[in-house]
């Protein structure tokens, strides 16, 4: 399965929200503007789902 990454985005201002998401349909959660993180949360998620991709395709679980 091919996992392509994409965000997600809604709100206004300070309650501007990013939520990052896959095409095998996974979704993080949201991150908010007000968090001086932001971007680096959103990130850390991605990256974390990848992680967990990577490991299921090397052991051979099912990806369902």
């Amino acid at each position: 399965m091919r996992h392509e990454l994409k965000r997600l985005t809604g709100g206004h201002t300070y309650e501007s929200w990013i939520q990052p998401s896959c095409s095998c349909g996974w979704l993080g959660r949201k991150e908010y503007a007000h968090n001086d993180y932001q971007h680096s949360n959103v990130r850390e998620q991605e990256a974390e789902h990848a992680m967990g991709v990577v490991l299921k395709e090397t052991t051979g679980e099912d990806q369902s």
